[in-house]
């Protein structure tokens, strides 16, 4: 029954609810975090926010770059240039490829670091709920977009 009520929403509404969906997901996973943190000793805590210094810094220009590129490839294409590529699909493409990609370093980085496995748990249990969130999200986008 759900599904049929879904297929006669309007784009713009599922729009909003995959926006709501990862929004909530969002909070919930950073409670979820917190709730991890509280497992680690102050010596832990530093250790953690040493090893993911350079991450943070990488992971902002990684994304502006993204953003760059694509805001590149829309002028190109309002100008009349056909790329022979859905823009829009493409920048969604890259964007979960990013979004993984920061999850594989993350798992990556604690494993090398030896973290508690408590602490593992939670992040787990945070990165499965921002990234059903931001599955919504992406879904939503796409068919608003009739992508």
């Amino acid at each position: 029954m759900s599904h049929i009520f879904l297929l006669t929403m309007e784009p713009q509404n599922i729009f909003y609810l995959g926006m709501v969906i990862m929004i909530v997901s969002s909070m919930g996973s950073r409670l979820v975090k917190e709730k991890g943190l509280k497992n680690l000793t102050n010596e832990e805590k530093g250790k953690l926010v040493s090893a993911f210094a350079k991450t943070r810094v990488n992971n902002i220009v990684l994304l502006l770059g993204i953003v760059m590129v694509y805001m590149a490839i829309m002028f190109f294409e309002q100008s009349g240039t056909d790329l022979g590529f859905n823009p829009h699909l493409a920048y969604f493409i890259v964007l979960a490829g990013y979004v993984i990609f920061n999850y594989y370093i993350t798992f990556k980085k604690l494993a090398e670091m030896n973290a508690p496995a408590e602490y593992v748990k939670y992040t787990k249990i945070s990165t499965l709920i921002s990234g059903v969130g931001f599955a919504a999200f992406l879904a939503a986008m796409i068919f608003y977009m009739g992508l």
